[in-house]
């Protein structure tokens, strides 16, 4: 009998176990990349944010599973020095979406982006566009207006933005340029 209590136990909850939440860190969401709203950093930022990641868990590639390309691995050649930028963060409704890099090929940027709870449930989702075409400049900065008003979204809490960077010149099997992550706190 104690057997089967216990093994029913497990069973109801190995589904809860499945679903990994994000760790914000700092418990209270004082982790988060804060800036004005000139985009200047306000204290100490969190060097994993706000740049290009190298490789994704499976939650984190599936929220991007409709792309024409894979988004593992490095950064695509035709990128140097990129960054990303979200500021003011804390956000209110509206903030701006900045990536500054340098182009060493034709590339027209489009940015797919995911905001994700702690729990990896889309809250809002959708695709940046410039209709500039780039090629060997020495820096470039693309600033994004994001709405940051869904019905899903609470102020005062955190979320996580995943950001997929692609080639709009070539979109298909070569059009991936890079990925990353920050996290988000909406304003009270």
């Amino acid at each position: 009998m104690f057997v089967r209590v216990i093994s029913k136990l497990l069973l109801l909850g190995l589904p809860l176990a499945a679903c990994e939440k994000i760790d914000f860190g700092g418990g209270d969401d004082s982790s988060i990349a804060r800036t004005d709203a000139q985009g200047r950093p306000l204290g100490s930022a969190n060097p994993g944010e706000w740049t290009t990641d190298l490789a994704w868990n499976k939650q984190e590639r599936e929220l991007f599973r409709d792309l024409p390309f894979a988004i593992d691995g490095a950064t695509s050649p035709l990128l140097r020095d990129t960054r990303f930028l979200l500021y003011p963060n804390p956000a209110p409704k509206f903030a701006n979406f900045g990536v500054d890099f340098q182009p060493l090929g034709p590339v027209r940027p489009r940015i797919r982006y995911a905001l994700v709870n702690r729990r990896y449930r889309v809250v809002q989702s959708g695709t940046l566009y410039s209709e500039a075409n780039v090629r060997g400049a020495a820096n470039m900065l693309f600033d994004f207006a994001l709405v940051l008003d869904g019905p899903k979204l609470e102020k005062g809490h955190t979320y996580r933005l995943y950001y997929v960077m692609y080639n709009e010149l070539n979109p298909g099997i070569q059009g991936y340029l890079c990925k990353g992550h920050g996290d988000v706190q909406l304003a009270k």
